[in-house]
C-alpha cells in the first residue's frame, strides 16, 4: 500500500471543526455509580415521568405525596423518565391552549417540586421526553437541562440512556457488597427491552411515553464480562402515563394516573437454584429481589425482611414447580430416544427419575438448613470484585 501523503492542509476552518469535535461530549448514554454499600442492602428507586405538568390532568397534591415519600425514606432515590413538563407550543400535536400553565410557569412548578429532594441528594437522572424536546428541537433550549441546572444538579439531565450502577451492603459476598445495573430513557418505541441494547447486564429497565402500565420478567441467556454463560431476570417496566389532555383523549388514552410514578424496592437474596458443582448450571449464586411499594394507596409499606422472606417463598415454590417440569422434559427425551432405535427399560427409566427427584428435594433440604449467609466465591457471577 503506496504511503498516504499529507496533502489536505489545514487552515482556520479545518482546525476549528477538529477543536469542537475533540471537545464535544457524547450525550447518548449517560452512566453513573449509585454506592449505598456502606449503609443500605436495600434502595427503593422511585420512577416517576410523563407528569405533564400543565396539563389539565396532572394532581399536585399526589405529586407532592410521592415527593414526600422520597424525602422521609432514607434509602429512596428518585429517577425521572421524561415528559415530566407538557410543554405544548405552538406547532405541537397538543393544543397550547388547552395548558393550564405556559411552559415557563411548567419549568417553575417543576423545579418548586423538586428543589428539597435535589437538596438532599435524591436524584440520580432525569430525563428528556419528547414533549420537552419541542422547545429543544424549536430553540435549542431544553427545559429539563434548564431545571436541573436550576434545582443545582446538572450532571443528572439524561437526555438519552442513562446506564446506572448501584452497589448495596450485602452479607453474600466476601467483599460484603452486591452491584446491579439498570437501564432508564423515555421510551419511543414502547418496548423497554430495547434498553438492553446499552448494557446487556442491566437487570432493570424502565421506560415511560406509552401511556399504558407494563411490568413483567424476561428470562435471558448472556454471555458476561467473563465470557461465561449465565441466566439472567430482566426486570421490564412502563410506567403508568396518562391522557395529557384532550390530545390523549383523542387518542383513545383514558387517564390511568393523575401522577404517574413505580416505587421498586430492591434487595440481594441467594439463589437456590444455583448450583456450583453443575458446570452447565447458567444461575446466578445471587438474584436481585424486587418488590413494588405503593405509595399513593392506602396499603401499607413493606419491610426489606418481609420482602426477602416472600421472595423466598416464591422461589421455593419454584423449585416445587421444577421437579414435575424436570420429569416431564425427561420423558419427552426418553420418548426422541427411543424412536431413534434406543432402547431403555423400565429399571432404568425409573433410577434416572429417583436420581432426579432425589437431587431435587435434596437442594431444598439443603437450603432450608442454611442459617449462616452463604459466602460466594470470588469467580461466581455477580460476585462484586474490589
Amino acid at each position: 500500500m503506496p504511503e498516504i501523503l499529507n496533502k489536505v492542509k489545514n487552515d482556520d476552518n479545518i482546525n476549528s471543526y477538529r477543536q469542537k469535535q475533540t471537545s464535544s461530549s457524547d450525550y447518548g448514554v449517560k452512566t453513573c455509580n449509585v454506592d449505598l454499600s456502606n449503609k443500605y442492602d436495600t434502595v427503593v428507586l422511585v420512577f416517576i415521568g410523563d407528569w405533564h405538568i400543565g396539563s389539565v390532568d396532572f394532581d399536585i397534591d399526589e405529586a407532592m405525596k410521592v415527593l414526600d415519600y422520597v424525602l422521609q425514606t432514607p434509602n429512596a432515590k428518585l429517577i425521572g423518565i421524561g415528559d415530566m413538563m407538557n410543554t405544548a407550543i405552538l406547532n405541537s400535536v397538543s393544543n397550547m391552549f388547552e395548558d393550564i400553565a405556559y411552559p415557563q410557569e411548567q419549568l417553575n412548578v417543576f423545579v418548586s417540586l423538586l428543589k428539597q429532594v435535589a437538596k438532599q441528594d435524591k436524584v440520580v437522572w432525569i430525563h428528556s421526553g419528547n414533549h420537552e424536546r419541542r422547545i429543544d428541537k424549536n430553540t435549542g433550549i431544553n427545559p429539563v437541562e434548564q431545571a436541573t441546572q436550576a434545582l443545582g444538579i446538572p450532571k443528572t439531565y439524561a437526555p438519552c440512556f442513562a446506564d446506572t450502577t448501584i452497589t448495596l451492603k450485602c452479607p453474600y459476598t466476601k467483599s460484603k457488597r452486591h452491584t446491579f445495573n439498570l437501564v432508564t430513557h423515555h421510551g419511543d418505541s414502547g418496548n423497554p427491552e430495547n434498553n438492553a441494547s446499552i448494557n446487556q447486564e442491566s437487570l432493570i429497565n424502565a421506560i415511560g411515553h406509552k401511556h399504558t402500565f407494563q411490568s413483567f420478567i424476561k428470562s435471558k441467556v448472556i454471555i458476561d464480562k467473563n465470557g461465561k454463560r449465565v441466566r439472567k431476570d430482566e426486570l421490564n417496566i412502563v410506567l403508568p402515563a396518562f391522557g395529557g389532555g384532550q390530545y390523549g383523549y383523542e387518542k383513545g388514552l383514558k387517564p390511568i394516573c393523575k401522577c404517574p410514578y413505580y416505587a421498586l424496592e430492591i434487595t440481594t437474596a441467594l439463589n437456590p437454584l444455583y448450583d456450583k458443582k453443575n458446570p452447565y448450571n447458567m444461575q446466578p449464586p445471587l438474584v436481585t429481589v424486587t418488590k413494588s411499594i405503593p405509595i399513593l394507596s392506602s396499603g401499607t409499606y413493606s419491610l426489606k425482611d418481609k420482602c426477602v422472606k416472600e421472595s423466598v417463598k416464591i422461589i421455593d415454590k419454584n423449585i416445587q414447580n421444577i421437579k414435575p417440569i424436570i420429569y416431564g422434559k425427561f420423558l419427552e427425551i426418553v420418548e426422541i430416544l427411543e424412536k431413534t432405535g434406543l432402547e431403555m427399560d423400565n429399571e432404568i427409566k425409573s433410577k434416572i427419575v429417583k436420581l432426579i427427584l432425589e437431587d431435587a428435594e435434596s437442594k431444598k433440604k439443603t437450603n432450608n438448613k442454611t442459617n449462616s449467609p452463604q459466602k460466594i466465591e470470588s469467580n461466581d457471577w455477580y460476585y462484586n470484585k474490589d
